[in-house]
């Protein structure tokens, strides 16, 4: 027998790819001027699912992780927990200054986390922010490329609600 799936609060199962919808909500809520997301033109940045994109010097990115599983007992209702992982990387500007953008990014997506109502996107409960790291690219033969691109992952869980409506 197989099992089919609806969230609750939708009456249906969701229609949209976590990822996209968690990189639509943060670009919705995203406020700070430095780096403008309204900005159009090469130093633009760029919000997407998927991984982070090289030809812009801003870029925030979500990848979609494993997701776990519990029931409720003797129920139909199950708890998801899927993880996602925000990729936030940019380019440093100056070689030799420091460039404070990669830090506004992180605590503007933080907050953005933290600020999560209830359904805001449909179907999903919570918005759990798991902290972050930074990301070191590897010495490589090209180490004035590796001291320019600089990245940092948020990790955050989405909890929502899944009901096995098939029958007994």
């Amino acid at each position: 027998m197989s099992a089919s799936w609806v969230v609750p609060t939708l009456s249906t199962d969701f229609t949209f790819d976590f990822d996209k919808a968690l990189i639509d909500y943060i670009k919705t809520k995203y406020s700070i001027p430095d780096p403008d997301k309204n900005n159009t033109s090469n130093k633009a940045m760029i919000f997407k699912a998927g991984f982070p994109s090289l030809d812009r010097p801003y870029c925030i990115s979500v990848l979609e992780q494993p997701t776990d599983i519990s029931q409720y007992l003797n129920s139909r209702d199950y708890w998801m927990n899927t993880l996602m992982d925000i990729n936030i990387r940019m380019e440093r500007l100056s070689p030799n200054g420091f460039d404070p953008q990669l830090g506004y990014m992180r605590r503007e997506v933080v907050r953005i986390l933290g600020a999560y109502q209830a359904y805001d996107i449909p179907g999903i409960l919570e918005i759990h922010w798991l902290g972050g790291t930074p990301i070191y690219l590897p010495n490589t033969d090209i180490d004035a490329q590796a001291e320019q691109d600089w990245r940092y992952t948020v990790r955050c869980r989405l909890v929502y609600e899944m009901r096995n409506i098939s029958m007994p």
